[in-house]
């Protein structure tokens, strides 16, 4: 599962940086390259009338429970610091940014964080409980990228918006659908997928519905199954990628609709063997096409067996993505698997019982340490440590997240202002795990944004497994980072308590 890479990590890191703020330079002589630096864009989430966000400023995306209403982001420069840390996660003091510049952006020389060290965005805010709570985001020194970096501090209402693109979701249109022509009486089910997965169905070949706007310049990917049972299809044998031209209103037809014939799979007997996972009904294949990404088929608990084409269609690759709980444990487990029509097995990593790991004091490896159960950190790559408790000042709130090395005992990083104090019996713990292929930039990035819920930051509530601080994409990055990966093999777990 974990795979080992031939480079240090430093240097992929380091090469992936060029052009992106961070290592390159080349030319001539001997000497070590220079030290890599990245750049946080420090931003504050907020929701707002769609109306009231020029053109220009980022919309990432539409608040949920609102009609008129989408998530955006203003540059923040205020509120906040860089820390820097040693291996022990102590604070060095002198190397702190608090002089913010105008434009949000932290200049972060990797020169200057010691080895196994990490840097920080420490804030203050009272949104969640009222009082001046402590929010930490940490990156060991190993996974710095350049990214974008929400505070929750409320800015200024002069500064300016995040300039980036606006992710106005094209509504579907209920009805939408599309026809294609029947190639075997025995299909009982014909499934629609739209860019970015998005998937609806019917029973018949004709007026199959689509969940697409009526006019759209992007395909539609129809596949046909053979079984349908308590809402569950599968034995997928015929497929084709239609163009959206070819939707209509289902109340308007057009006098005579585009003959779309399908092609047969190339093969319908691909094994599926999963073992030690319980599925969710969110797991499916996956394929990239014209840099979208469309499902292919549903993958459920009871799936065996899988299909596949090698042609009448140019994919970019494909995946098995796969969501559900470990049996042992009861982790919660999220993959991706690199799929070419060769049979899958894929077994959960060991792991056993999360809830008598606790946070302790005074530990080896600095002041407040993990000390996790339940899973072997040799298995894994990265690691995110999450803990929400107080602090000895008024019990005021302590948030932080870290992503390093994986490590059963993690040092917990210390604040600038507050001194955190556990109590094992209420706080919220949290780990998670990532076993990827290679340390590269999009890998790493993949399993930051796996735990950042744009939706949550921008109310007072936190969802479990979910960063109060933390990288923040857009659609598009998030797309892009995916089609990157599909090729790839990423393995995540998680678990909490209390």
């Amino acid at each position: 599962m974990k795979q080992l890479t031939t480079l240090p990590l430093v240097a992929i890191i380091s090469g992936l940086m060029v052009g992106c703020g961070g290592g390159g330079g080349g030319g001539g002589g001997g000497g070590p390259a220079p030290a890599p630096k990245y750049t946080w864009q420090v931003v504050h989430l907020y929701a707002e009338n769609k109306s009231n966000v020029k053109a220009g400023c980022v919309i990432y995306d539409e608040l949920a429970g609102s009609t008129d209403k989408v998530i955006t982001a203003k540059v923040a420069n205020a509120g906040f610091k860089v820390l820097f840390h040693n291996a022990d996660g102590t604070v060095i003091s002198d190397q702190t940014i608090d002089n913010i510049p105008s434009n949000g952006k932290v200049t972060i020389d990797s020169a200057k964080v010691p080895n196994e060290g990490y840097v920080s965005l420490e804030e203050l805010d009272g949104t969640i409980g009222g009082t001046q709570d402590v929010y930490m985001f940490a990156v060991q020194k190993e996974f710095l990228q350049s990214m974008i970096v929400n505070v929750r501090q409320l800015q200024s209402s002069s500064n300016a918006c995040l300039l980036g693109e606006q992710n106005n979701k094209q509504n579907r249109s209920d009805n939408a659908v599309i026809t294609v022509a029947q190639n075997s009486s025995a299909t009982k089910f014909y499934q629609s997928s739209y860019v970015d997965a998005q998937v609806d169905g019917h029973s018949v070949a004709s007026n199959i519905p689509v969940a697409a706007p009526l006019n759209t310049t992007k395909k539609v990917l129809i596949t046909a199954f053979d079984s349908l049972s308590s809402g569950q299809y599968g034995d997928l044998n015929y497929f084709v990628l239609a163009d959206g031209s070819a939707i209509y209103d289902v109340n308007n037809p057009p006098a005579s609709a585009p003959t779309i014939f399908m092609n047969p799979v190339s093969r319908n007997d691909v094994n599926l063997t999963v073992n030690g996972i319980t599925l969710n009904n969110n797991s499916a294949v996956e394929v990239g096409l014209h840099n979208e990404i469309y499902q292919w088929q549903p993958i459920y608990n009871s799936t065996n067996s899988l299909s596949y084409t090698n042609s009448n269609l140019s994919a970019s690759g494909w995946t098995a993505e796969l969501g559900g709980t470990t049996t042992s444990g009861n982790w919660n487990y999220s993959s991706l698997h690199s799929y070419d029509g060769s049979d899958l097995n894929i077994y959960a990593p060991f792991v056993s019982n999360f809830d008598s790991s606790m946070v302790l004091a005074n530990c080896s490896l600095g002041k407040i340490c993990l000390n996790a159960v339940g899973f072997n950190t040799d298995d894994f790559d990265i690691q995110r440590t999450h803990i929400r408790s107080s602090t000895n000042n008024g019990n005021r709130n302590f948030y932080q997240s870290i992503f390093a090395k994986p490590n059963s005992n993690q040092v917990f990083m210390e604040s600038s202002e507050e001194v955190l104090v556990p109590n094992n019996s209420v706080d919220r713990l949290e780990v998670s795990a990532a076993a990827l292929d290679s340390l590269k930039s999009d890998s790493i990035m993949y399993f930051l944004n796996n735990s950042f819920d744009i939706q949550s930051v921008v109310t007072a509530s936190v969802s479990d497994f979910s960063d109060v601080n933390g990288l923040v994409s857009t659609a598009s990055d998030v797309k892009k980072r995916k089609l990157r990966l599909l090729k790839e093999n990423v393995v995540i777990i998680e678990n909490g308590k209390n």
